[in-house]
């Protein structure tokens, strides 16, 4: 009887071993599957660790450069200021520049047009002396109406001209020399029709205004005449109907020319009637 209670005692224990063994072990297995999964956590902490650890370099390594870079934008801030006012001190100057170039330029144009001047009326000199010097140069009356209408034609610019002068009665104005016009209308007309004759009766050199001829009161259309005039006296006029195309009008040379002619003209064509009526005469000559 005491030794069946023994097996039974013996038996209990092994149970009891058996099962605690068992609960031992897979108590342990729980303790090895949480150490597995505390070991798979703590690696995933660990390589959590590490990327916020390489996020951390990685982000200091940008505010040292975002730190560079501030530094490089507030000195290109400087740079660009200073380049800034260095552009305008070269704009200052170089309007300064402008300004010291035009007043140049404008005391050159002057000194040019100044030059021009002096030019032209060296030319306009030259031009008159030339004319007068043609006028005088000759006693023989064709020569010196020839020289009249060749110092209209060349120098006034004209190819439609009349010279007349009063006969002995003065009661009318023969044709003595002509160009481009039709001298029958002009061989012998009264000393006092139209611009013509207003010219010979008040001695004033008539210039049509603008650039057209204008009509006289007997429909004959003229851009100048000019009374030949010994001192006071007038023995003629030179009558200019048109000017060349190129012509644009009278221009102050032309003014010129006519107080010329008016006077040297007349002058010249007077001692030529001279010299043709007395020939040597009048120089002392036998």
């Amino acid at each position: 009887m005491k030794k069946d209670l023994d097996e039974d005692y013996v038996r209990r224990v092994r149970e009891e071993t058996q099962r605690y063994t068992r609960d031992l072990l897979d108590e342990n297995q729980k303790l090895r599957a949480f150490a597995a999964m505390a070991r798979q956590d703590l690696a995933k902490l660990q390589h959590e660790v590490a990327d916020r650890d390489d996020t951390l370099r990685k982000r200091h390594a940008c505010e040292a450069r975002l730190a560079i870079l501030e530094s490089e934008r507030r000195q290109f801030e400087e740079e660009l200021r200073a380049a800034r006012n260095e552009v305008q001190r070269y704009a200052l100057e170089r309007a300064n520049l402008d300004r010291q170039l035009q007043a140049i330029e404008a005391e050159g144009r002057g000194y040019l047009q100044q030059y021009l001047t002096v030019e032209q009326q060296n030319a306009n000199l030259a031009n008159l002396y030339v004319a007068s010097f043609r006028l005088h140069s000759t006693l023989d009356r064709p020569e010196v109406v020839e020289a009249v209408k060749e110092i209209i034609v060349n120098l006034v610019g004209s190819e439609e001209l009349a010279i007349l002068e009063f006969d002995s009665t003065r009661l009318h104005l023969e044709l003595i020399g002509s160009f481009g016009i039709d001298e029958q209308k002009y061989l012998r007309i009264p000393a006092g029709r139209g611009i013509i004759g207003e010219c010979v009766r008040t001695g004033e050199i008539f210039v049509a205004p603008g650039t057209t001829p204008s009509a006289g009161p007997d429909g004959e259309s003229m851009i100048a005449c000019i009374p030949l005039k010994i001192g006071e006296t007038v023995i003629g006029a030179i009558a200019i109907f048109r000017l060349l195309g190129q012509k644009n009008g009278i221009e102050d040379l032309d003014r010129e020319l006519f107080n010329l002619l008016a006077t040297h003209a007349a002058t010249a064509l007077y001692c030529s009637s001279l010299h043709a009526a007395h020939g040597p005469a009048l120089l002392g000559v036998a």
